[in-house]
């Protein structure tokens, strides 16, 4: 299965890349625009055990501070009930200063 791969801008939080499968996974799995700013996402992300999962503690944005995070285990939880298992790692992206630019996320939708 391909990983959807998606890039922000920090501080703005402006999605600068979405390749074809997070924009066809966006849009066809999950009902949302392909370019949706992680700040407008729907719905809940939860952790395996169905705790919720805070928006601040989600892998993408903890990489907006300089976390990296491999293959954590999430369910987003969609409007209407529906559940996707996600396996997600992100990273943050840094310039020559060592300051956080931007942050990258790739996810794969779990079987």
């Amino acid at each position: 299965m391909p990983d959807a791969v998606l890039i922000v801008e920090v501080p703005s939080m402006r999605v600068v890349f979405a390749n074809r499968y997070a924009e066809t996974f966006a849009a066809k799995q999950l009902g949302r625009p392909p370019r949706l700013s992680p700040a407008d996402v729907e719905g809940e992300v939860l952790r395996p055990d169905g705790t919720r999962c805070e928006r601040d503690a989600w892998p993408l944005i903890r990489a907006t501070r300089g976390e990296r995070v491999t293959d954590e285990r999430l369910v987003d939880l969609l409007p209407g009930g529906r559940r996707i298992a996600l396996l997600v790692s992100a990273a943050p992206v840094e310039d020559a200063d060592g300051n956080v630019v931007a942050a990258v996320a790739i996810g794969r939708a779990l079987a």
